[in-house]
């Protein structure tokens, strides 16, 4: 044999060892495009808790749309990396705890999960995340204001000043998983206060509170920020929503009798809108602010003409206010136009049946919807509710954020388990980038390091904001 042809041989059974390496180890790593197959489609799920139906479904739906967008984005991207797709899994919470309760126990159960956005309400999310927590799933909330959810402070402390956190006492960290891009109700109450006396000028402010535990926090905060700027609270009256019309108009007539200027109103939306129609035929000179729960189309609708002027406060910012977020809104309005709250998955964009989650009977407890039932709300209407909703541009942010961490956290493994759910975790608490709604960063606790306050006025029936104020 020449030496030609020796050389040639030794080639051809190195190529062939090689290759036979080359096709084990691609098998082993589960590769087998590698080995002349198809790759695997690897599955990795990103949750929603949100109200889709019964009261705030439109802001729920809001928020399902642009997480969807996100995912869709994602998949297009190969964000999760090759042989990844991401799926959407949405859950209706029915905006009561019942509803949250069995979303939660449904997405804990699924072992491709990676990480859940919402849910919205507080109310929910006292029910929800310690669920989620405990199976180690990240939990990014566009909007619980509840400052226990992270033990974050409920009342004021000693000389305030922006930001409010400066003389926080210590605190400990409730679940390890939960972050949330919304400030607290404290934030929003002093907020709310500090809009009330120094900007409107109000000096005898009524206080009407919830005394079902909605919002615990704001009617405490709100009186002694307002208390500490040079006000008077001549009352705080507490009333239930299934109280009767003679409850009603007793808190009525004892508010009156206080000669307020102006009404503070952390109730739901019916009690709200019945208080606001009877307060205007009773003293139209007399002013409204309502906390976050009043930010609603049903409230606008309810209380119709009668809560033109009124003020609103919220935890965010709104788009318009917001140069970050202009391309999101273009690619939601692209994605999305035509479409309402009913508006549903194109084809290929593999998002599961947003009814996954039976409705049941019961009174709403909602946070941040307020019908004190379970109700379907009307269709939204785009002269009332903005398109995208406020919470909307959060949850979109929340899902990019849980998409990157995980996206790192799969590297390496060939299925979502623990390890990668703890992997989403570290990095969500690690993160600092730049979002649609500013910069999203996290403190030690899951607060967001850039919290903020709007201020809305109706005017005809549309919710217009008037001032933001950053917190932190």
């Amino acid at each position: 044999m020449s030496p030609a042809i020796r050389r040639g041989a030794a080639a051809l059974a190195l190529l062939l060892v090689v290759g036979t390496v080359v096709a084990v180890l691609a098998v082993r790593r589960g590769d087998r495009s590698a080995a002349g197959d198809p790759a695997p489609t690897r599955v990795a799920t990103l949750g929603v808790v949100a109200p889709l139906s019964g009261a705030g479904s439109d802001t729920g739906q809001g928020v399902r749309k642009a997480v969807q967008l996100a995912v869709e984005q994602a998949n297009t991207s190969g964000a999760l990396g090759v042989g990844w797709k991401l799926k959407l899994q949405t859950t209706d919470d029915g905006s009561r705890p019942d509803g949250g309760a069995q979303a939660a126990q449904q997405l804990a159960a699924d072992p491709t999960l990676i990480g859940v956005v919402g849910p919205l309400s507080s109310t929910v999310a006292r029910i929800a995340v310690p669920t989620l927590s405990g199976a180690g799933i990240a939990v990014i909330s566009p909007s619980n204001g509840d400052p226990t959810l992270t033990g974050a402070p409920t009342t004021v402390p000693p000389l305030t000043a922006v930001p409010i956190r400066t003389a926080e006492p210590p605190r400990t960290r409730p679940y390890r998983t939960y972050f949330r891009l919304s400030g607290t109700d404290l934030d929003e109450a002093v907020g709310s206060a500090r809009y009330a006396v120094r900007t409107a000028h109000h000096r005898r402010i009524a206080i009407v509170e919830s005394s079902d535990g909605y919002g615990s926090t704001l009617p405490g905060a709100f009186a002694t920020e307002a208390h500490r700027l040079g006000a008077t609270v001549t009352g705080r009256y507490p009333v239930a929503a299934g109280a009767s019309a003679r409850e009603r108009a007793d808190v009525i007539d004892a508010l009156l009798a206080g000669d307020p200027d102006l009404v503070y109103v952390t109730t739901g939306v019916d009690v709200a809108a019945d208080l606001r129609t009877t307060l205007r035929k009773t003293d139209p000179r007399l002013a409204v602010m309502g906390a976050d729960s009043l930010l609603a189309q049903d409230y606008a609708k309810s209380a119709g003409a009668a809560a033109d002027g009124d003020l609103v406060a919220d935890l965010g910012a709104p788009t318009s206010e917001l140069p970050s977020a202009a391309p999101f809104v273009a690619a939601y309005e692209q994605r999305w136009s035509g479409g309402g709250a009913s508006a549903t998955p194109s084809a290929g964009s593999d998002v599961t049946d947003p009814s996954t989650v039976p409705s049941t009977s019961g009174p709403s407890a909602s946070a941040s919807a307020s019908s004190s039932t379970a109700t379907p709300s009307p269709a939204p209407s785009p002269d009332v509710t903005p398109d995208p909703p406020v919470a909307a541009a959060y949850a979109y942010d929340a899902a990019r954020v849980l998409i990157s961490s995980a996206a790192g956290a799969l590297v390496g493994h060939p299925a979502v388990d623990a390890a990668v759910r703890a992997g989403v975790v570290d990095r969500v608490g690690r993160v600092s980038l730049p979002g649609a709604t500013g910069r999203i960063a996290f403190d030690r606790f899951g607060d967001t390091v850039s919290a903020a306050v709007t201020i809305y006025r109706i005017r005809n029936g549309i919710f217009v904001p008037v001032a933001v104020t950053p917190f932190r």
